[in-house]
């Protein structure tokens, strides 16, 4: 799966995401990552710091697995990285 198709797979699962989850918890939590890659079972997803990732993997991470598999069309697992910015 190329970066692009990455990054349209996971748009399309923060789609079903907003419509699961609280306004205040999308804005938090979600709307600032990104569909990174997918490695053979894992979808990566870019979050912008570790709180968040600790946060998403504790609290959030089977939502994401259901919703990922849904567009998908097969189960995935979920990883998350922090996302590198080179003007960071």
């Amino acid at each position: 799966m190329t970066a692009q198709a990455a990054a349209a797979t996971w748009s399309a699962a923060l789609g079903q995401l907003q419509l699961s989850v609280t306004r205040a918890n999308f804005d938090t939590w979600l709307r600032d990552t990104v569909g990174l890659r997918h490695d053979d079972d894992a979808f990566v997803v870019g979050a912008p710091n570790e709180f968040a990732i600790e946060w998403l993997n504790v609290r959030m991470k089977p939502l994401l697995v259901k919703a990922l598999s849904g567009v998908l069309g097969h189960g995935t697992d979920v990883r998350f990285e922090v996302i590198r910015h080179d003007d960071a």
